[in-house]
């Protein structure tokens, strides 16, 4: 795709996490040769072992997360310690500081890009993303509990979205978005609610009735798939991007076992998955070998 527009893939990792985060990347490009854009991946004290394998990709920047996001992390985990352990999981907050970019697509690490995404280019709006569920359900906004979709009221978030696909442009990117984001990171959000909600939480707040809600083909999870095709029609053909939900990764071989034996959406989501992660390995650690030939 010729223009003069920056566009930028994000994800988040750890030093635990990165073939996971690589098979992602891996998918994301095989599948959208037009993208020439940056690839930015935030992660806290990477080995330079790692820093070396994720060079593999073109155009790959590695970013720490800010002082002033680590401030507040440390200051919520001595609020609320069992916060303490899932800090990388509020670095997709960062996609909001790279101001220098027209379009950012946010995708966690633990999804596959499965056909090409160049549509999401032209798409207007400043703020996409895909519904947390698909059971007529909102949450409010001073403890995050359920409530129908219809039950009115300023308290209400009508659609909360889930944060595995976030595409941001024009007003979300804005200088000063990120420091009111940040700030908003607060304590008290948390003291109401379960604490297994991280991210999302200040998210879905924050910019409560500003996210336009995209079909479940941009992220696909299978885990609810029943559902995803009640209430759209969408089926694991149809995904553009699946996404793994909590336990349910394909690397964790007990949940493969359960969830497969119960839905046919997973067993086919985990073969998908396999199959990535194997040409993935192939195309590697054949590229590291045509380095080593280069530079020797």
């Amino acid at each position: 795709m010729m223009n003069d527009k920056k566009y930028c893939l994000v994800t988040a990792t750890t030093e635990n996490y990165i073939q996971w985060t690589m098979t992602m990347i891996f998918s994301f490009l095989k599948t959208n040769s037009w993208f020439k854009g940056d690839v930015i991946v935030v992660g806290q004290e990477l080995s330079e072992i790692t820093v070396s394998r994720l060079a593999i990709f073109p155009n790959i920047i590695i970013e720490a997360p800010s002082a002033l996001l680590q401030g507040k992390l440390k200051q919520l985990a001595a609020d609320i310690p069992s916060r303490s352990q899932a800090e990388s999981v509020f670095y997709s907050l960062e996609i909001f500081r790279f101001s220098r970019y027209d379009k950012i697509l946010f995708l966690d690490s633990d999804v596959i890009v499965m056909k090409n995404l160049e549509e999401l280019v032209a798409l207007p709006g400043d703020f996409y993303a895909c519904d947390e569920w698909y059971s007529g359900k909102g949450r409010t906004m001073s403890d995050y509990a359920q409530v129908d979709h219809a039950t009115p009221g300023d308290d209400i978030i009508s659609h909360p979205v889930n944060s595995g696909f976030m595409l941001v442009s024009g007003e979300m990117l804005i200088p000063g978005i990120y420091e009111e984001l940040v700030e908003f990171l607060d304590p008290g959000h948390w003291r109401n609610c379960s604490i297994r909600f991280t991210d999302e939480v200040v998210i879905n707040k924050f910019f409560n009735r500003r996210i336009e809600i995209l079909d479940a083909r941009y992220n696909y999870r299978p885990k609810i798939a029943e559902g995803i095709f009640k209430a759209g029609k969408v089926k694991f053909e149809d995904a553009r991007i699946i996404h793994f939900l909590l336990k349910a990764k394909p690397w964790n071989f007990d949940q493969v076992y359960r969830t497969s034996i119960r839905k046919m959406e997973m067993l086919k989501a985990f073969e998908s998955w396999y199959s990535w992660y194997f040409d993935f390995l192939s195309w590697f650690h054949l590229m590291q070998r045509v380095n080593f030939v280069k530079n020797k």
